[in-house]
């Protein structure tokens, strides 16, 4: 997805100069051609949402996806507009993103589950708890569905690791201040996996009991 004519670019974005990749890249915009040009809005709406301009980002990211079929175009919708809190725009962006990734059979990378874990962190982040739930819920049954979660296999598959979505559960139900439905999550999960998911999911549960589950009685 990165054009070779903005390589000068895309390098200063990957060494997190993201203003000084946003102001080249639009200096030269007009002068590109159309398809070179919507590589040059990916980079625009990326820079300004890495340095957390998002409302701009969104700008840019909406020229990019009119007429997009690429599902990564719009999860990266759907991110920017969460984080500048237009969540009805997230949303309607987010489930064009599905929509692409049903169409090409699932065979556009990112895959949607991570596409999947990526939005629900946007909306922990801003605190939409209860949009992350059926988020959470869709990961779990994947994970179950496929049964193993050695990493190797999860990458080959297209999914984001367990651990990083553990770790996002225990901050989501945490944040929330929803113990017992965290562990409610977290038993179902444990249920569906070979023996190092179940390790990895009591590990978490476990944490969750001590901390979250003390502090609760407490309370």
């Amino acid at each position: 997805m990165r054009s070779a004519i903005l390589d000068k670019q895309w390098a200063l974005f990957d060494e997190g100069q993201y203003d000084e990749a946003f102001e080249r890249t639009r200096a030269m915009l007009e002068r590109l051609p159309p398809a070179d040009r919507r590589a040059a809005w990916r980079l625009m709406g990326m820079a300004r949402h890495a340095g957390r301009q998002y409302e701009d980002a969104v700008k840019w990211l909406h020229e990019l996806c009119v007429g997009s079929d690429v599902a990564d175009d719009w999860c990266r919708l759907a991110l920017a507009s969460t984080m500048a809190g237009q969540f009805e725009s997230a949303a309607t962006a987010f489930e064009q993103a599905r929509f692409c990734h049903q169409a090409s059979r699932h065979s556009q990378h990112p895959g949607l589950y991570l596409h999947i874990f990526w939005y629900a962190g946007a909306l922990c982040d801003m605190g939409r708890y209860a949009d992350v739930r059926p988020l959470l819920d869709e990961l779990a049954q994947a994970y179950r569905r496929l049964h193993q979660t050695d990493g190797v296999f999860l990458f080959a598959q297209d999914m984001p690791f367990l651990a990083s979505v553990l770790s996002l559960a225990l901050q989501c139900f945490r944040r929330e201040g929803s113990y017992v439905a965290g562990v409610t999550w977290l038993e179902t999960l444990l249920k569906g996996l070979d023996a190092a998911g179940q390790r990895q999911v009591g590990l978490a549960l476990n944490d969750l009991v001590q901390k979250d589950g003390t502090r609760e009685h407490e309370g």
